[in-house]
């Protein structure tokens, strides 16, 4: 059973590949604000990633925000 919200399971199906529908424009630029809201990260950076890498980005940008602030 996993414990993750709506959010998180749809970014780890993008970023396994498992989720195939494309991501729409709106749910790119949440992605990119979410990376940009991260110190250490530019959303530019991440603007022409595949959707798979952009939905990691996102995952790895709030791993690293939790480390930062001792939550993992």
């Amino acid at each position: 059973m996993c414990v993750c919200g709506a959010t998180e399971k749809a970014l780890r199906g993008w970023a396994n590949k498992r989720l195939t529908t494309p991501m729409t424009q709106e749910q790119r630029e949440w992605c990119l604000a979410e990376i940009g809201s991260v110190e250490g990260y530019t959303a530019k950076d991440y603007i022409k990633c595949d959707d798979d890498h952009l939905a990691l980005s996102v995952l790895t940008a709030w791993m690293d925000y939790c480390r930062d602030k001792g939550m993992a």
